[in-house]
């Protein structure tokens, strides 16, 4: 796997699990806005997540 490959991986990794805290952050809360900045290489890549009646909807 080369090094680019990894850092692919890690940002997925991170965004699922981005992804997975806020939809248990909308479970619990019926209208919030989250935004969650994941860094990768100097790079930050923002996603807002706005709940809605507890659904997720995410915006990458």
């Amino acid at each position: 796997m080369t090094f680019v490959n990894a850092v692919l991986n890690l940002n997925l990794l991170l965004r699922s699990t981005a992804v997975v805290l806020a939809h248990q952050t909308c479970q619990q809360y019926q209208y919030i806005c989250v935004v969650v900045v994941v860094v990768v290489n100097g790079c930050a890549r923002f996603y807002v997540v706005i709940c809605v009646d507890k659904k997720c909807t995410v915006f990458a």
